[in-house]
This record gives C-alpha cells, sequence and structure tokens, in this order.
C-alpha cells in the first residue's frame, strides 16, 4: 500500500512538472506572438488580394465672343468626361527590409473611357455668316493584364501602408464630326472614326501617381489648350492629399479606404480670359486582405434605373436595398439620403411652396427609425432585431419632378461598421436618386431616350439655318418639366427648342400651334387657362441651372364684332407695331373673336382670303411668329388704285391669267394694292407672308404702271431661308423679292 501512495505522489510531480513546463512553453510562446492590435501581425501574411477602382469626372462649359472692325466671332464649348478603371490584384511575392515588408504581384481590370466635346463657333462679316459645330465623342475600353503591376508596403514601425498598382493598355474609338455652313457656300461636312490608344496608368495610393492619361486625347480637342501634363497634374494632386501613406487598422487584417481629390485642366482663350479652368474630381477606392480571407462585405443595391422623380401618385416611390456577405445578420444597417435637392414647388410652374427636401424615406414604423441628418439629409436605421431574412430594403418617396439626392449606407458586421460598396454603379460607396453616373442631376435614363447626356445648364438647341440657338430652359430645367394643367405633367425636349404657350382660345387654336410647329422645327409646349403666372415667367421655379427667365405667351381672342365692309385686322401681337425681340417683348396674342367663333363663314372667302380655318391657323402661326422676333417680309407698300380711263396709255391690267384687261374705265379699289418689297413679297410659301392680303400688285417704270391681279395663293407652312421671291413673285414679278426676307435665321425663342 505505501508502495503504490510513493507511486502515485512521483506521478504527480511528474504530471505538475508537466504541466508547468507546457504552461511556460505557451507563455514563451504567447510572448512571441503579436497582439491583435500589434502591427507586428502582417509580418505573418503570406500575400494578399483585393479590389480597386479608380474613378474621374469632370469638364467644363464656355462661351465668348471677339469683335475686331465689321466682323464677329461668337464661340461656345461643352465637356463631359467619365473615366473608371475597376480592377483586382493579387499580391503574393514577398520581401523583408528589417520591419518593412513588400509583396509584389499582377494586377488585372477593365478600363472604360466615356468623353463627348461639342461646340459652335459663329462668323459673321457684313452679309457672310458662317457657322462650324463639330463633337467629338470617346469609348471604349477592355480587358488587361499585367504580371508585375502590384505592390504593397507595410512599414510595421512606423505603422503604416503604402499601395501602387499599375494598370495596362486597352483602346478607345473617337469619333469626329464637323459641319460647316456659310451663306455664300454649300454645306460642308466632314465625319470619321479612329482608334486610339488610351492607357491606364499607375493608380497609386500614398506616394504613389495616379494617371488619367485618358485626359490627354481630350486636350488635345480643346481649342486654345495650354501645354499641361495630365499625369503631373494628378500626380500632384494625390500627393498633396496622401502624401505620407497610410494608417495601419488597429485591429485585423483589411486594409480599406478611398480618397478624393481635386482635378484640373487649366484652358484660356488666346487672347482674353474668357475660358472658365476646367474641373473635375478623381476618386480611388481600395480594399485588400490576406490571400484566402473572406471579410465581411456590405452591398448597395441601386434603385431602378428606369425610375424618374415624379409627384404622380403610385409611381413617385423607389426602392433601395442593402444585403451582406461572409458574415451573419448585421447588428444594424444605416442608409443616409443626403446633398437632396430642394427646388422651389413641384416643378418649374405652379405654386412655389415649402423648402423641404425634394426626396424622403417612406416611414415604416417598427422597422426604421428615420431622422434628419444635417441640412437636406435624413438617416434611416434598422436594428438586428427587425431584420427579417438577408436583405433590408428601403423605399424612397420624390416630392418633385426634377428631384435628385446622393445615398450611402453601412452594416455593422465582425464588431465594426462597414461601408456598403455600391452594386452596378461606378465605384465606391454612394450612388444617387435617380441613377445620375454623370453627375449632372438629370436622370441618366432620360437622357438616354432624349439625346444623349449633357451638362446641366446646357441650353444650345440648333435649328438649321438659324443661329439663335436655345430656348431659355436649361438641360436640368427640360427634365424637370412643366404642369400642362394641374396634375398633368410634361418634361421638355432637349433636341428641339421649346415654346410655352398658354391657349385661351382651346380647341380651335390647335391646328394654327400645329402649323407654327411645321414652320419652325420647334415644339410648342401648350398650357391649360392659368397656368402661366402673371408675369409670364414660365420657369419661374427655377433654381438648379437656372440661368434666366424664360416668358411663355398668351393666346387668346378678342371680343369685336363684324363689320360690314372690309374685315379688320385678324391678328395682333400685343403691343402691335412694336418689334419684338423674343417672347418677353409679347404681353399677349389676340385673334380676331368672329374668326376662330365661325372660320367656316363664306365671308371670309368673299373678301378674297383664302378658307377661314386655313386663314385662322395662318393667322395663329404669323402673329407667334412676331412675338418670336420675326417681322414682315417688306414695309413698302405704297400702291393705290381708282378708276383707269381710255386716256391713261400708260397704265396696264392684267387678270389672273396674265392676260390683259382692256375694259375702260376700269375700278381698282384703293385699298387692295400692294407693290413689290411689301408684306406680299419674297417667299409665298413663308408663314410671314401674308397671302391674299392685296388684291392687285402694282409695279412702276419710269411712266409706265401695270396692275396685276393675284392668284389664290396658298397659305405659309414654312420659313423662308432668302429675300428671293417665289411662285408669282419670282424673277421680279408682281411683289418681287422681299425687303428683309431669311426669316429662319431671325427667329428667336430665348429671351435672354
Amino acid at each position: 500500500m505505501q508502495h503504490l501512495l510513493r507511486r502515485a505522489r512521483k506521478g504527480a510531480a511528474q504530471l505538475r512538472s508537466t504541466y508547468v513546463a507546457i504552461a511556460l512553453v505557451a507563455c514563451l510562446s504567447l510572448a512571441k506572438t503579436p497582439r491583435a492590435d500589434d502591427p507586428a501581425r502582417f509580418a505573418a501574411v503570406k500575400a494578399w488580394e483585393g479590389d480597386y477602382t479608380i474613378f474621374i469626372e469632370g469638364g467644363f462649359a464656355h462661351a465668348g465672343s471677339e469683335g475686331g472692325g465689321d466682323s464677329t466671332l461668337t464661340y461656345s464649348t461643352n465637356l463631359t468626361l467619365l473615366h473608371r478603371f475597376t480592377g483586382s490584384a493579387r499580391l503574393d511575392k514577398k520581401e523583408q527590409e528589417q520591419r518593412r515588408f513588400i509583396w509584389r504581384g499582377g494586377a488585372r481590370g477593365v478600363p472604360s473611357v466615356t468623353m463627348r466635346h461639342t461646340w459652335r463657333y459663329v462668323w459673321r462679316q457684313d452679309d457672310h455668316v458662317s457657322r462650324e459645330t463639330g463633337e467629338d465623342t470617346c469609348g471604349g475600353g477592355g480587358p488587361i493584364e499585367d504580371p508585375d503591376a502590384g505592390l504593397l508596403e507595410v512599414d510595421t514601425e512606423q505603422g503604416t501602408y503604402k499601395i501602387f498598382l499599375q494598370g495596362g493598355a486597352t483602346a478607345a474609338t473617337l469619333t469626329h464630326r464637323v459641319e460647316t455652313v456659310a451663306t455664300d457656300s454649300p454645306r460642308r461636312e466632314e465625319r470619321y472614326a479612329q482608334e486610339l490608344p488610351q492607357h491606364v496608368g499607375s493608380i497609386g495610393v500614398g506616394m504613389g501617381p495616379v494617371y488619367p492619361a485618358t485626359l490627354a486625347p481630350v486636350m488635345g480637342g480643346f481649342p486654345w489648350a495650354e501645354p499641361a501634363d495630365p499625369e503631373a497634374l494628378a500626380r500632384e494632386s494625390l500627393r498633396d492629399a496622401m502624401s505620407y501613406g497610410r494608417r495601419l487598422p488597429a485591429t485585423g487584417f483589411v486594409l480599406e479606404g478611398r480618397a478624393t481629390v481635386p482635378l484640373k485642366v487649366p484652358v484660356s482663350a488666346p487672347t482674353t480670359e474668357r475660358f472658365a479652368p476646367g474641373a473635375g474630381t478623381l476618386t480611388v477606392r481600395w480594399r485588400f486582405y490576406p490571400a484566402g480571407m473572406a471579410p465581411p462585405k456590405a452591398l448597395l443595391n441601386r434603385v431602378d434605373r428606369a425610375w424618374l422623380p415624379t409627384r404622380e401618385e403610385g409611381k413617385d416611390e423607389v426602392e433601395a436595398s442593402v444585403t451582406w456577405e461572409n458574415s451573419g445578420t448585421p447588428a444594424a444597417v444605416e442608409l443616409t439620403l443626403f446633398d437632396v435637392s430642394n427646388e422651389k414647388g413641384e416643378c418649374l410652374n405652379g405654386v412655389a411652396v415649402g423648402t423641404e427636401p425634394d426626396l424622403e424615406f417612406v416611414p415604416q414604423p417598427g422597422v426604421f427609425t428615420i431622422e434628419p441628418a444635417g441640412d437636406h439629409a435624413w438617416r434611416a436605421t434598422v436594428r438586428e432585431q427587425e431584420i427579417v431574412g438577408d436583405t433590408v430594403r428601403i423605399k424612397i418617396r420624390s416630392k418633385d419632378y426634377g428631384a435628385f439626392a446622393k445615398l450611402r449606407a453601412r452594416a455593422f458586421l465582425a464588431g465594426r461598421w462597414i461601408d456598403a460598396e455600391v452594386v452596378g454603379g461606378p465605384s465606391g460607396d454612394v450612388t444617387t436618386v435617380p441613377i445620375d453616373d454623370d453627375g449632372n442631376r438629370v436622370a441618366d435614363d432620360w437622357e438616354e431616350r432624349n439625346g444623349g447626356v449633357r451638362p446641366q445648364a446646357w441650353d444650345t438647341e440648333q435649328t438649321d439655318g438659324n443661329s439663335n440657338d436655345g430656348d431659355g430652359f436649361s438641360h436640368y430645367e427640360e427634365f424637370r418639366g412643366l404642369y400642362r394643367q394641374t396634375g398633368d405633367h410634361t418634361r421638355l425636349s432637349p433636341t428641339e427648342k421649346d415654346l410655352v404657350v398658354e391657349n385661351r382660345i382651346g380647341g380651335a387654336a390647335k391646328s394654327g400651334l400645329a402649323q407654327f410647329e411645321q414652320a419652325t422645327a420647334a415644339k410648342v409646349v401648350e398650357l391649360e387657362p392659368g397656368m402661366l403666372r402673371a408675369d409670364r415667367v414660365a420657369n419661374a421655379n427655377g433654381g438648379t441651372a437656372h440661368s434666366g427667365d424664360q416668358h411663355g405667351l398668351l393666346l387668346e381672342r378678342d371680343r369685336k364684332t363684324l363689320e360690314a365692309g372690309r374685315p379688320p385686322d385678324l391678328g395682333e401681337a400685343v403691343p402691335g407695331g412694336a418689334p419684338k425681340a423674343s417672347p418677353k417683348d409679347c404681353e399677349k396674342i389676340v385673334v380676331f373673336g368672329p374668326l376662330v367663333d365661325d372660320p367656316a363663314n363664306p365671308i371670309w372667302t368673299s373678301y378674297e382670303r383664302p378658307r377661314g380655318p386655313e386663314l385662322l391657323n395662318l393667322t395663329i402661326a404669323h402673329e407667334i411668329g412676331h412675338a418670336c422676333a420675326l417681322l414682315h417680309h417688306g414695309d413698302r407698300d405704297q400702291g393705290f388704285g381708282g378708276t383707269i380711263e381710255a386716256r391713261h396709255t400708260n397704265i396696264t391690267v392684267y387678270d389672273a391669267t396674265k392676260t390683259a384687261i382692256t375694259t375702260r374705265p376700269f375700278s381698282i379699289d384703293e385699298g387692295k394694292v400692294g407693290t413689290p418689297g411689301g408684306k406680299q413679297s419674297g417667299d409665298l410659301a413663308c408663314i410671314m407672308a401674308y397671302p391674299q392680303f392685296y388684291s392687285w400688285a402694282m409695279q412702276q417704270k419710269n411712266e409706265q404702271r401695270s396692275y396685276w391681279y393675284v392668284p389664290l395663293i396658298e397659305v405659309g407652312r414654312s420659313l423662308c431661308t432668302s429675300k428671293a421671291g417665289t411662285g408669282i413673285n419670282a424673277g421680279g414679278k408682281y411683289f418681287g423679292d422681299a425687303q428683309r426676307g431669311n426669316c429662319r435665321a431671325q427667329l428667336k425663342i430665348k429671351d435672354f
């Protein structure tokens, strides 16, 4: 028994010694293992993998003019530029220099570039006008791969890291179009497409450079561009922003971050300073982690691309959502709607009330806590216990047809807040509502269906033969639109000149409005009575990209009655007799009431005029033309009639078939005689020419005088492009060439 006890005691002692040794070894081992907050933990990482994105956006718009002697030059240009490079890298070639560790490896990615540069020059000298319009568009991209394009450096002594990533090369296509129109030469057009090498240079985090070489061919297309090195510009910007590397995370291994810096392209006019510096931003975003480790990730799913902001019930809400990977249910998810617009009213016209943000989160009681997050911002938070499934969904409601905002989200995963990456967007953790990747506050889907991307302040719609570009509504204002009547909204056209008309006549005026559209290629935006303010400013609720007040026109009938004898003037752009520079100078357009009420009355034909309905339509189109700076073809009506006796051998009279009338005496009504260069002269197909205003055309050469009876003339449905007479006026006959003419070049809808 004693023997057994001694053996037991000896065994216990040995066991204790073993435990002590094991504990001592463990303590020594722990002493050599870096703590979770010790930078030395990174020395154990054998390889890294991750992803990164560079996103450049920018551009400028400018306009100017130069005069010298009797000639003038006006010019304008617009540029938008988007560049994105999304790549990934695996860094597995490790080097060590004391407490500085370097991993090298390959990088691969897909770059893309989108650029649109438009310009316009108009040169005038005496009667010569030359106009050049041009457009360069550039787009393209493709996969690249470089086996030696990545480097990650960790300095465990300083607690910092730097990343350098080198891209490769891809291809882009430049499409070039130039059109030149001159008054004294035929139209010339030049088009071609060519392949351009577009290099995606080094993307640096820390002291590394960012080289947006895609700027180089764009800058080469700028007129009067100052010499500039885009690589140096970008490198200098990033060095200032991220001078000596990034701090290592306090715990864990994920190296992630983002940096946004300004990017400027200096340009100037040759002799003046009319060019504002081009400006833009450059954003770099990255995330790297030890190879094989899948870190928690939050994802922000964008709203429906086809959704447009509206006040229409049932269409005014859109959904965004947040999901996550490599983690269980987050402890909380937070979405922030910020930089929310707060335009006046709900669109360009209508009552302007309230200054509340134009977008808001739709309340979900018991799920989200919604609260203000600063000026023009909202924050919605949901806790773990309210999260059902693997997706958090929230709806956003619009209160304006031009509403816009930015949206970001984050999720609390693995003990820390993680910014959600945007899915399907350009890059980073911010998306827009509605989808607006080019940043002009206009929904991309609408732009794609209406002529493409333009700067938000763009207002240079063009019409062939007319240099008065624009319609007074910026690109953003066209998108925001107008109420035609209460609850009936329409967006304007960025490809046509919009003219707003409040139609107080009703259905009888619609054909006349259509005739003006046909003649001018403008688009009439017809409003119901009461939809224009008393001052007629159609974009009275303008805010964002509002360049000036654009006026609409009032169209109404007068209260006059038809009297015996010659009918009165059938229409007037009030104040009558005063030339109008644009719609702001026209108080209203008045049409003779009896013509509106009964256009089929035979009396209109008895006065040797066109049929009543044709006359009504022409009157409306003609008077709107006056409101848009158009004048009569001439004012040289000095004809006279009277009774022609047999003794008047110097006078001949011709009927509508150009057959001499020999009956004497023969009477010609004094009030129905016109002369060359008057209201009925020039191109008779123009809405500004009077058809059948005069029954007789009088021509005088020395002592010889002739009267020509005017045959029935079709009403005008176009705008003339010269002074030359057409039809019966051709070759100097009847009323001959116009005193003015070329109405197409005179038309002006924009007020400023």
